[in-house]
């Protein structure tokens, strides 16, 4: 069985979206669709002296209200610097340290490399994945389609000869899941709920970004690289 995630970029994710990729046989990084702002396209969360902090890329969207994720760049070549100093601060004395320091390096070099937001997203997830022991294939999708949200879908899976589709469980109020079975396409929602315990891992508004993870649990690698979201191995 063939199994695909398609979902979009997002920067430093949480660990359910390395769990969602670890189940999949390719992921497509839907980056051809319209930028959200206010989401978790150039931002994410981290633990400082016990607190919440937000890291935010900033992009420059003026003008750009419908244009599509591939079409951000980053508005500034100063936040690669503030990020990574940030991270070491927070996390120098955490068991994982070293493993942060390793992103850190990785968001520098990163974010002097590109000025695009698709592109520093997907490397900096290619590292982490690399760092988790996921070996899922990455592909970005930027070419424009004039598809409707669950035919793209579907044309996405059909291309890449899946025979199953897995989405996060919200999706399950709109997607079309006859489109998807029309085509011998299997649909499975992911139950985040299976994800083994992290009590220390919440804050005020879900789980923050995987580094957390790294920086706290460094041993817990088996536990994300085994995991199934839908319940089956």
């Amino acid at each position: 069985m063939t199994t695909v995630l398609i979902t979009q970029s997002n920067y430093l994710p949480w660990r359910g979206y390395f769990a969602a990729i670890r189940e999949a046989d390719a992921v497509f990084l839907l980056d051809n669709v319209q930028y959200t702002r206010r989401d978790w396209r150039n931002r994410n969360r981290i633990r400082l002296n016990e607190l919440e902090r937000w890291l935010t890329v900033p992009v420059a969207t003026k003008g750009l209200y419908e244009a599509p994720i591939s079409s951000i760049h980053v508005a500034s070549q100063e936040w690669p610097a503030s990020h990574a100093a940030v991270l070491r601060k927070a996390y120098s004395s955490a068991p994982g340290t070293d493993l942060v320091k390793s992103v850190a390096g990785e968001i520098e070099r990163v974010g002097a490399a590109h000025s695009a937001l698709s592109d520093v997203n997907r490397e900096l997830l290619a590292v982490l994945c690399s760092m988790l022991g996921i070996r899922t294939e990455l592909v970005t999708l930027r070419e424009p389609d004039q598809l409707g949200a669950t035919e793209r879908l579907v044309h996405i899976a059909r291309s890449a000869g899946a025979d199953r589709y897995i989405s996060g469980p919200s999706a399950a109020a709109y997607l079309d899941e006859d489109a998807f079975q029309r085509e011998g396409i299997r649909v499975d929602y992911i139950d985040y709920s299976l994800l083994p315990p992290d009590p220390d891992g919440a804050a005020a508004e879900g789980e923050l970004s995987i580094v957390d993870v790294l920086a706290r649990r460094p041993t817990d690698f088996v536990a994300l690289s085994t995991f199934s979201p839908t319940g089956t191995e």
